[in-house]
């Protein structure tokens, strides 16, 4: 994500500034905010939990790593993602998806709603 755009976002949430140069502050923030906007379902329909795997940083861009426990691959996984919706009406978000076998990229536009994964390998 660019790293204004993230800090902006928390930074409203908290009312207070947040900055990326304070990854042990941006981070429980950026989970919490993540784990609103970015909904992960099996292929049952039942939602997994987003757990945190990191952050990278650089001079405009945050990289933020996430990890679910998934049996069975990715096939069938349901996923819609809002990040930034609230804050932009043109907001496009990409997820790159990896699960040992697979790595696809996903695009949601605004009004994308869920995506269910159908790899063909």
């Amino acid at each position: 994500v660019q790293a204004a755009d993230l800090e902006a976002a928390l930074s409203a949430r908290a009312s207070r500034k947040i900055s990326a140069t304070d990854p042990s502050e941006l981070a429980p923030l950026a989970l919490d905010y993540i784990r609103e906007t970015l909904h992960l379902k099996n292929s049952h329909g039942e939602p997994l939990r987003l757990e945190w795997a990191g952050l990278d940083v650089t001079n405009t861009q945050i990289f933020l790593f996430f990890e679910t426990s998934l049996t069975g691959g990715t096939q069938g996984l349901r996923i819609s993602n809002t990040l930034f919706h609230e804050h932009f009406a043109d907001q496009i978000n990409s997820i790159e998806l990896h699960d040992g076998v697979l790595k696809q990229t996903l695009v949601f536009a605004h009004d994308t709603g869920e995506v269910t994964v159908n790899a063909k390998l």
